[in-house]
């Protein structure tokens, strides 16, 4: 062993000094070595050397599941060995020691019913033992055994010395666990200041993305709603695949703009009804067929989905978000095999959730890809991909109460589990969705931005609505004085009088005319807002016409009623 305390001879003269230099040197060990194996190494070598004892051992006690772990021995070969690698309290004349807390001196162990491996007490010559606890307070930190090839006599110099042992082992063992729980602490501690940069980083994109989010709405409503005027018109037919291109262009601008809005402020999602799972997995399926496609480039290479389980389950939710989420995972599951394979979908019911599993046998994450993969923007497909699918996806079943777990590891495929509320379907109303019947309303926009509201105007008047337009709200509160209107659309963010401003000054001069918000903010307006201000609906740009007109007779068809 490294650590030797005693020389191989000594008089009776100089035990006394040997055994205080002994201590001493076992003293200096504990106060400067973290390494207990170590420590209780040196404990038990100095313990055979300096009492008649013909081999030592030191057991580490484990209070909470009541069982003792051999950590020691001397000399080593006798531990090479040893069968009783551990003992529960009571089992064994260390685990007796362990559960009475008291010493036990065993003068002939092949008479002594407690004794345990007999056949290793034979094997080294070994006929008697002592035990004593190693104690602090009222806690029990181990036991250190004494085994003798006679029966064991301790003088009072030894019990001493039995005694010193026993407290040096008290100590390393407590500082072993002191420095096992300060390193616990460490470790929770970075773990915390991890999860606390982490968090403010997302707060820093979340802010970062609402303010954009609102700027580029805006922008696309102009781009989207210009080309889709452009191609109404029949003198288009020429430019009709620019236009569609440019129509497209600013849908897939708006689908993006919404996952930044969704991963910053995922309230913006919520449960609206009950959504059958089957219908949006297959839908998921059938939107990444594309995908798919692109991803085959080679002869040979091929994709399929199978299904497994109950499809029938509702979940909380609505269909165009739980669309989006298995469509995100979905394609990040066909990319990561480029060489194809089969995507398994499989749901199972986890009493009140319901859980959708997709599972792939693609490259698989490393830890710091898997423990990435939510953060918005990260991405390992290139400068070509944006990085905020399974952002997205996150930030909605979050909202929705549920969770996304991913197991993965390299050359060993994906599992995405996404967990979600299951509910009960609910029978479908009537169906309100063509606008034609209530054409020729009178209605309102009000919006600071001129080529916004030059848009918004002539999606109205192609449904069949005259339109009136404000640059303002208080310009539009003079309209509203001076002649009536059916519908009020107006724009939220605007200087001097916001949207709210207008909704509020309404609703005592006006309260039966039908107030909507059309808005950059998408659907991260407070919904408790919105009722207080008694906002009947909410459009978010860009907003194709037919989704525009749907609102505005949704809304007469609820006035009208009421």
């Amino acid at each position: 062993m490294a650590d030797s305390f005693a020389p191989t001879v000594a008089s009776q003269d100089t035990i006394p000094t040997v055994r205080f230099r002994t201590l001493g040197h076992l003293t200096q060990l504990i106060s400067s070595s973290l390494d207990v194996e170590r420590v209780l190494g040196a404990i038990a070598e100095a313990a055979t050397e300096l009492l008649p004892a013909a081999t030592v051992s030191i057991w580490i006690a484990d209070e909470v599941n009541h069982i003792l772990e051999l950590r020691a021995v001397s000399p080593d070969a006798a531990g090479v060995d040893d069968p009783a690698r551990t003992l529960r309290y009571g089992e064994g004349v260390a685990g007796w020691v362990a559960e009475s807390r008291h010493l036990l001196d065993v003068p002939d162990v092949f008479s002594d019913e407690r004794t345990v491996a007999r056949g290793w007490f034979e094997a080294h010559g070994l006929k008697s033992y002592i035990a004593v606890p190693i104690l602090f307070h009222d806690s029990l930190l181990g036991v250190l055994a004494l085994f003798g090839r006679e029966r064991l006599r301790l003088d009072e110099k030894d019990q001493e010395l039995l005694a010193a042992f026993v407290s040096q082992a008290g100590v390393a063992i407590r500082n072993a666990r002191l420095y096992e729980q300060l390193g616990a602490a460490h470790e929770r501690l970075a773990q915390s200041q991890e999860q606390l940069v982490a968090s403010e980083r997302s707060r820093a994109v979340a802010q970062m993305s609402l303010g954009l989010a609102h700027n580029f709405n805006n922008l696309l409503m102009i781009i989207h709603g210009r080309a889709e005027l452009l191609r109404a018109n029949p003198q288009a037919t020429e430019l009709g695949r620019g236009l569609d291109a440019i129509a497209e262009a600013a849908r897939r601008g708006a689908q993006l703009i919404r996952r930044l809005q969704r991963f910053a402020d995922p309230h913006s999602t919520c449960a609206s009804g009950a959504v059958g799972l089957r219908d949006v997995l297959e839908d998921a399926v059938a939107l990444t067929r594309p995908a798919r496609r692109d991803e085959a480039k080679h002869p040979g290479v091929d994709y399929e989905v199978r299904f497994e389980g109950d499809l029938s389950p509702f979940a909380a939710g609505r269909a165009e978000d739980l669309r989006e989420v298995f469509t995100n995972v979905l394609i990040n599951a066909f990319e990561a095999m480029p060489a194809g394979g089969e995507v398994l979908l499989r749901l199972h019911d986890d009493g009140d959730h319901v859980v959708v599993t997709v599972e792939d046998a693609g490259v698989g994450m490393s830890d710091e890809t898997r423990r990435r993969a939510f953060e918005p923007f990260f991405t390992t497909k290139g400068p070509r991909a944006v990085g905020m699918g399974l952002p997205s996806a996150w930030g909605i079943v979050k909202a929705l109460g549920g969770s996304i777990n991913i197991v993965s590891a390299p050359g060993k495929g994906t599992r995405v589990s996404v967990r979600l509320i299951q509910v009960r379907p609910v029978p479908q109303g009537p169906d309100v969705s063509a606008a034609s019947s209530c054409s020729g309303a009178r209605v309102l926009v009000i919006d600071d931005d001129p080529l916004v509201r030059e848009v918004l105007t002539d999606l109205l008047r192609g449904g069949g609505h005259s339109v009136v337009d404000a640059a303002s709200g208080s310009e539009g509160l003079a309209l509203c004085e001076a002649q009536p209107f059916d519908v009020v659309l107006t724009d939220v963010s605007m200087p001097a009088m916001s949207g709210w401003d207008v909704a509020a000054a309404l609703r005592p001069r006006s309260p039966a005319i039908p107030v909507g918000f059309i808005t950059g903010w998408g659907h991260t307006l407070d919904r408790d807002a919105l009722a207080r201000y008694r906002v009947d609906f909410v459009v978010a740009k860009p907003v194709t016409a037919a989704e525009l007109l749907r609102h505005i007779a949704t809304a007469l068809r609820s006035r009208a009623r009421g």
